[in-house]
């Protein structure tokens, strides 16, 4: 497997040590994936749900929320 992360310029990789880095997530950003065979890409609520998985007492009403929620609960201050 290649070592990617020598690729990404120094100024990014301390922004993401940071946690100063938001991910893009939208059509089309998966597309170019490597994706092994038998394995898909999850759709956006399926994302979603998968998270909810990670949130106790957490009721899911939609990927955007149970993304935020996500979030709140596992946020790490730098």
């Amino acid at each position: 497997m290649t070592d990617y992360i020598k690729y990404f310029p120094k100024p990014f990789l301390e922004d993401l040590v940071q946690s100063r880095c938001v991910p893009i997530i939208g059509a089309g950003f998966s597309k170019n994936a490597d994706i092994p065979a038998g394995k898909s890409m999850p759709l956006w609520d399926d994302l979603g749900k998968s998270l909810k998985d990670s949130l106790q007492d957490y009721e899911y009403s939609n990927a955007i929320d149970a993304i935020s929620a996500y979030s709140h609960e596992f946020h790490v201050q730098n």
